[in-house]
């Protein structure tokens, strides 16, 4: 082998290789060129044209003569066509006056994205991540891809950052001095929003998860406006279409300027929108739920549009009104201000009325619970009428009716889920004198906001106030009278007809009451007669309300000296029928006194006592039907069984008395009792003390 040969021996590892010195030059310039350390490269997309002018991953399309990769510095001339498909590349930053469309790029940590006024960058289908600051003079664009901006972002007066079907996200501060649009698609800043420019929604979503500063143009279009975070917030703007929150804590508070939300108002979650002392008016309908709380400080709030609520609304010292319906499962707080309900107002939630005003001007319906507080109600009564049992309003009473109050006031059915009562008064004005009775009125059921409950209409030779009958002696007029306890002004009455029917016409003793064909009978004849009754039981060393009898003549064949005589308020003797009737007054004979037969026989005897009021329920040995007995010796038919549960409990059976045919005319009938809003028996009971105030006179 010789030194002129073209080929080179080289020995590796013991062992000898031939090669040409062109190879072997070329493998040596190789091996320099790795061992150099490599540095970033300027690298200008120049298409070569052709097939491939294009494509970004082209290195002929390269002034580096390569595909850039991360550490590169990426230059993309104003004349360069679009690409539309097909980049895969990641490039660490984009200096642009031209146009690039981005497939799925990634710009690293330490690159800047710079738009050139005129130049844009637009992503078609994929998406575009810069993951530090951004400053866009020119467009930077999503047809329906995602735009991510990682770092701080901000757009001078020509730039324009906006995305079609896309979204966008900004997870940093985002200043915006161009354009901001969101078309069909969402955007979103988790960071602090600044817009001194326009930000247009179009039919999309503008999330905002931080302070919203706004000295720009903010265009509603038919876009939504949502607040996100769990932090606070305050947010500047004037107009929204509509509006939503989800939020997961914290307060997003409206400050400088009123704000109208034209169409919805829609929540959930958690967390507070407020106010504060702004007008905010939503004219659309409103969706509050989940824990959401929409409040007031001392500014108005005006739902235009149906509320549906199971969140909280409420407002401190401000003002709040509903113009259309308001449906609450949730709370509704009326603090020191005035709440306004236009529209019919439905609750199964909880509504707390303190210290403000709650003025209702249409129905409320309530199964859940209202909390007055320190406030006040003002809601108008539905209806406050004389009726019969069932409700229907009644012109004409008889004696020997019962007469009704049935009182509907939705305000007054302050707990949905129990039966709750009422005090009203009733007067009656007859020729014989004025009678005036406070009467108890128990809900027909809970929920209902209607109230009812009766007295009795009973002859009377003379009248006694708050003895819970209504006395007349002659025909006459009732007048009820409902004034709401919550509001002075919400006063209510009716009046109706009073029929006088005397005892002889209706078969009933009068005891010596010297009644005339007419029915009738002068006032100044039963003044007397009274008096004189009277002055003769003080005569024989006896009072009014004694109890007394003839001494035992020790012979059990005779039975007339068993007999116990109640002496009433009217001067008369009124005989117990027997020992059942006398303990349902009394629990014993120890207050019965002993007179003689000429002294018994000088005191006119009257009615027989009846069986004391709610006390028992009553049936004739003749007939099936079980009555509860009223005020007057008035037998009143309970209906069904569930109703004579509902007065005297399940052993409701064992609560009854037979009554001997022979008394029949003791007694008169009411109007029937189909529940206890029909007839209380412990309120009845409680509302007579001796059996004067049950006598039929």
């Amino acid at each position: 082998m010789t030194n002129t040969e073209e080929n080179f021996y080289v020995r590796l590892t013991g062992k000898y290789f031939a090669m040409s010195a062109i190879v072997f030059l070329s493998a040596l310039i190789a091996f320099v060129l790795m061992a150099r350390p490599t540095s970033a490269l300027t690298c200008t997309f120049a298409s070569a044209g052709g097939a491939t002018a294009q494509d970004f991953n082209t290195a002929a399309n390269w002034s580096c003569a390569q595909v850039p990769t991360n550490g590169d510095r990426v230059i993309i001339p104003g004349n360069t066509t679009t690409i539309a498909t097909g980049l895969t590349i990641t490039i660490s930053s984009v200096s642009s006056t031209g146009n690039l469309n981005l497939m799925d790029s990634t710009l690293s940590a330490s690159s800047t994205l710079d738009v050139s006024a005129g130049g844009a960058v637009t992503s078609t289908s994929g998406s575009i991540t810069i993951t530090s600051t951004s400053t866009i003079a020119g467009s930077v664009s999503s047809t329906s891809g995602t735009l991510t901006f990682s770092g701080s972002a901000s757009t001078t007066a020509t730039g324009r950052v906006s995305n079609n079907s896309g979204n966008t996200l900004f997870s940093a501060a985002f200043t915006n001095a161009g354009i901001f649009n969101i078309g069909s698609g969402s955007a979103t800043t988790t960071g602090i929003l600044t817009n001194s420019g326009t930000i247009g929604t179009m039919t999309g979503t503008l999330s905002v998860g931080s302070n919203f500063t706004n000295s720009g143009t903010y265009s509603v279009n038919t876009g939504t406006f949502r607040l996100t975070g769990s932090g606070d917030q305050s947010i500047t703007g004037s107009a929204f279409y509509n509006l939503a929150s989800i939020k997961t804590g914290g307060t997003a508070t409206f400050i400088t300027n009123a704000v109208t939300v034209t169409s919805t108002l829609v929540t959930a979650n958690a967390g507070t929108i407020s106010s504060a002392a702004l007008a905010v008016t939503i004219t659309g309908a409103s969706t509050i739920g989940g824990t959401t709380v929409v409040t007031s400080t001392t500014g108005v709030l005006t739902f235009t549009g149906a509320v549906t609520s199971d969140g909280s609304i409420g407002t401190i010292s401000g003002n709040i009104l509903f113009s259309s319906t308001y449906g609450n499962t949730g709370t509704f707080d009326v603090g020191s201000g005035t709440a306004t309900t236009t529209g019919a107002f439905t609750n199964s939630g909880t509504v707390h009325v303190a210290p403000g005003t709650w003025q209702a001007v249409s129905t409320i319906t309530n199964t859940g619970t209202i909390v007055l507080g320190a406030g006040v109600i003002k809601h108008t009564a539905e209806s406050a009428l004389l009726t019969n049992s069932s409700g229907t309003q009644t012109a004409t009473f008889t004696t020997g009716d019962s007469v009704y109050i049935t009182v509907e006031d939705g305000n007054r059915n302050l707990d949905g889920t129990a039966v709750e009562t009422m005090s009203v008064s009733l007067n009656v004005d007859s020729s014989g004198g004025s009678d005036s009775e406070a009467l108890t009125l128990t809900e027909t059921g809970a929920a209902t906001g209607i109230f009812r409950g009766s007295l009795a209409l009973v002859n009377s030779s003379f009248v006694s106030t708050g003895n819970s009958q209504l006395e007349i002696s002659a025909t006459g007029v009732a007048t009820s009278q409902y004034t709401d306890n919550q509001d002075s002004a919400d006063v209510t009455s009716d009046t109706a007809a009073l029929s006088y029917v005397s005892a002889a016409a209706s078969g009933s003793s009068s005891g010596g009451g010297g009644l005339g064909s007419a029915g009738t009978q002068a006032i100044a004849p039963i003044q007397t007669q009274f008096q004189t009754y009277t002055q003769n039981i003080a005569s024989l060393g006896l009072s009014i309300h004694a109890l007394v009898k003839l001494p035992d003549d020790k012979d059990p064949n005779t039975q007339i000296d068993s007999a116990v005589y109640y002496i009433g308020a009217d001067g008369k003797r009124h005989a117990f029928p027997n020992n059942r009737v006398y303990f349902t007054w009394y629990s014993s004979f120890d207050g019965v006194q002993i007179i003689g037969a000429t002294q018994l026989a000088s005191i006119p005897l009257g009615n027989n006592v009846t069986y004391k009021p709610g006390k028992k329920m009553v049936k004739f040995t003749t007939d099936a039907k079980v009555y509860a007995v009223s005020k007057g010796g008035i037998l009143r038919w309970v209906k069904t069984e569930a109703a004579a549960v509902e007065l005297y409990g399940t052993m409701w059976n064992q609560n009854i008395d037979d009554i001997s045919d022979a008394f029949y005319s003791n007694y008169s009938f009411g109007a029937d009792i189909s529940s206890i809003a029909d007839f209380n028996p412990a309120q009845v009971e409680a509302s007579v003390a001796v059996p004067t105030d049950s006598l039929k006179m």
